[in-house]
């Protein structure tokens, strides 16, 4: 049968089950399910391939690095921005670094988390401790000047500093492991579309 044929006996079918609500509510069921794909099809994880990176990338922006993942080898670059503070220099300083990301064809970069990203990370830490007294001490130290080197005076004086850096390359560790899914399912320039995803949408 041709397409016109197949359109009128698929329409006869309906017909005799245009009366009858629940057949047409699981024919809709499965028309929707079926036969349309709202979402594009989306890997359930990042290729295995590039596991090996997410723990040296996360270390890496932790020290302020900026890095650069070759999507063909997992190879990786990093060096810290403060190397092109003066513009006049960069030329200069990348000759003498020979850096290798300029000659990748495919390469994706993850920066330092923003000031505001990484405050979240010590709040969710400090929102799970069981110490409360500690947990008092430390929001009082976010709610104040300086939190950033306040928060470090406080844990580096405390039973919490191993936890807490726990706590951070894990958080760090899931930052890049996102950054990467979402480049490999949405590809290069989409870094964006991290706005509109929820963490519940993400497989991990």
């Amino acid at each position: 049968m041709n397409a016109s044929e197949l359109l009128d006996e698929v329409l006869g079918h309906i017909r005799l089950i245009k009366e009858d609500k629940e057949k047409l509510e699981t024919l809709l069921e499965f028309i929707k399910d079926q036969l349309f794909d709202d979402e594009p099809n989306q890997p359930e994880e990042i290729p295995q391939q590039f596991e090996k990176v997410i723990n040296p990338i996360a270390q890496a922006i932790d020290a302020g690095m900026i890095c650069y993942l070759n999507t063909d080898t997992a190879e990786i670059e990093e060096f810290h921005p403060d190397l092109f503070e003066f513009e006049d220099e960069d030329e200069e300083i990348e000759d003498e670094l020979s850096l290798k990301h300029h000659n990748w064809s495919n390469c994706f970069q993850i920066e330092p988390l923003e000031p505001q990203e990484s405050f979240e990370i010590m709040s969710d830490f400090v929102m799970q401790l069981k110490d409360i007294p500690m947990q008092i001490k430390l929001l009082n130290v976010l709610d104040r000047k300086k939190p950033f080197a306040n928060f470090k005076r406080v844990i580096d004086n405390s039973n919490h500093r191993k936890s807490w850096f726990e706590f951070k390359n894990k958080a760090l560790e899931k930052y890049v492991r996102t950054q990467l899914y979402l480049h490999f399912t949405y590809g290069t320039g989409e870094k964006t579309k991290s706005d509109s995803v929820k963490p519940e949408d993400l497989p991990f």
